[in-house]
Formats: structure tokens, C-alpha cells, sequence
């Protein structure tokens, strides 16, 4: 009988952390939206905390750091089956759906949501307000108007850390910027409670049903254009992405072929 060999639990701490970081291209006054697995990394000596920690220290002071944080994991078309039920997404104690590093940093009093009903952020740090603004008016899930393309335009980076493509929502941005097939013509009206308990109505398109997406297709892209750098701390693999023409390069790819993102 074959027996499967389990790979070793490194042991990670804050310093190897902050160092990793550092090393892979985070300096101090960059923003930056993180996805993350934290258990890809092996045990991290303090938990979800120290990796957002080590992050705010990466970027320091004038530096801003944020993490997606929404309610449900889009998968198979239920951002549009989640939406089209105008539900209503209380900020102030619904949980992320996306891994303990995001509510980590979703809980600490300096954080700030995005006032989205689906594709939400929380941020800290220098240009944490001027990042989230707007999103309730943006009418997009992520694309102009939002955080998420604002991260692009302006500069900023996009970390995978313990994931790939599949997990970037940055590629949505380029989808919607670009002018993919992918949105529905209607507009829904779902409604956010703020952190004052303000009901704030967030009209937004959503994601179609029925379209699978080939996002590892980006991967290849980065590498080919150098605008992305990988490194590993512990087991988790590392990639830091440059925003502004990931945006770029992606939706001139669509401009060409629309279906490109589509499996």
C-alpha cells in the first residue's frame, strides 16, 4: 500500500514573516490587497495576528493594508444567485468567509470597511479612507469606482500568499474594466449596515451564473511581462503582483479576445 508523505509544518515567526516580506518587494508606503491561506504557511507562532502584523510593518506608517472580507465564497454563480435577493450585509459582526488572516485584521479597531454588499474590503493604514471611498456608488462589483480598481490605477500591489489565481479578485476588476461578458445588465439593490448602524442601499450589477472562469491563465501573464515576484515563506507560496499593469496588460488581452477568461 503506498503511503502519502505529509510535507513538514514549518515553524514561522513574525520576523520571518516581515523579512519575507520585504525580501518579495512590500516596502514601506505601499497599499496592498491580501488574499491568504494561512495554514499553507505551517504553524505561525501567534496565529492570523502576527501575519497582519508583520504586513502594517512591511508597509509601514504611510503604508495600507487590505484584506477582502466578504460574506460568502463566490463560487458556481452565487454572487448572482447572493445578490439578486437584495440581501442585507450587517458590517459591524457578519464574518468574512475568506480565512482567518482577514478577520484578523476585519476585527482590529483601527479597520475600516468598504461599503459593499459583496466584494467588501477592510483596510488600515494612511490611505485606508481614501481606498475604501465610493464603493456604494460604483454600481460595479469591483471594477471602476471601487477599491479594488483604485488599487490598480494608483499603483498599488496585489499579495497572494498560499494561493494562485483562482483567488485574485483583482482579475474581476480587469474583467469588468475591460468589458468581459460577465455582468448582468440588470442592477440589484442589496442594502450594508455601516459601523454607525446606517442602512446604506449599494446598487450593484452582478457576476452571470454559468460562466467558469480560467484566472491561472493570469499567472502565465505576469511571468511573461515581469510584473510579478514569487517567493515562499515556510510552505506558502508567495506572489506579489503590480497593480496598475496587471490592470493594463489584462484588459488589453480582453480588448483582443473577451472569452479569454472564460474555461
Amino acid at each position: 500500500m503506498l503511503m502519502s508523505i505529509e510535507e513538514p509544518r514549518p515553524h514561522v515567526t513574525y520576523t520571518m514573516l516581515l523579512d519575507g516580506f520585504r525580501s518579495l518587494g512590500l516596502t514601506d508606503g505601499d497599499t496592498v490587497i491580501v488574499h491568504s491561506s494561512l495554514s499553507r504557511f505551517g504553524y505561525v507562532e501567534g496565529g492570523a495576528d502576527t501575519v497582519v502584523d508583520a504586513l502594517l510593518a512591511a508597509v509601514g506608517d504611510e503604508g495600507t493594508v487590505a484584506v477582502p472580507t466578504s460574506p460568502v465564497i463566490w463560487q458556481g454563480g452565487s454572487h448572482f444567485h447572493y445578490i439578486k435577493h437584495n440581501p442585507i450585509l450587517d458590517l459591524r459582526v457578519t464574518p468574512s468567509k475568506l480565512g482567518a488572516i482577514t478577520n484578523a485584521l476585519r476585527v482590529r479597531p483601527e479597520a475600516r470597511p468598504s461599503l459593499s454588499a459583496c466584494h467588501t474590503l477592510h483596510a488600515i493604514g494612511a490611505r485606508r479612507d481614501w481606498l475604501l471611498a465610493g464603493a456604494e456608488t460604483a454600481v460595479y462589483p469591483t471594477g471602476p469606482g471601487t477599491p479594488w480598481h483604485r488599487n490598480c490605477v494608483s499603483g498599488g500591489k496585489v499579495l497572494l500568499i498560499g494561493i494562485g489565481q483562482n483567488s485574485n479578485t483583482t482579475i474581476h476588476t480587469i474583467e469588468e474594466a475591460g468589458g468581459a461578458p460577465i455582468l448582468s445588465t440588470e442592477v440589484f439593490y442589496p442594502m450594508v449596515i455601516d459601523l454607525e448602524g446606517r442602512i446604506i442601499t449599494v446598487p450593484t450589477r452582478a457576476h452571470l451564473p454559468n460562466h467558469p472562469r480560467a484566472f491561472e491563465k493570469m499567472d502565465a501573464v505576469c511571468r511573461e511581462h515581469g510584473i510579478m515576484q514569487v517567493g515562499k515563506i515556510g510552505n506558502a507560496t508567495l506572489r506579489l503582483i503590480e497593480a496598475k499593469p496587471f490592470l493594463e496588460i489584462g484588459v488589453g488581452i480582453l480588448e483582443k479576445d473577451p472569452l479569454f477568461l472564460l474555461a
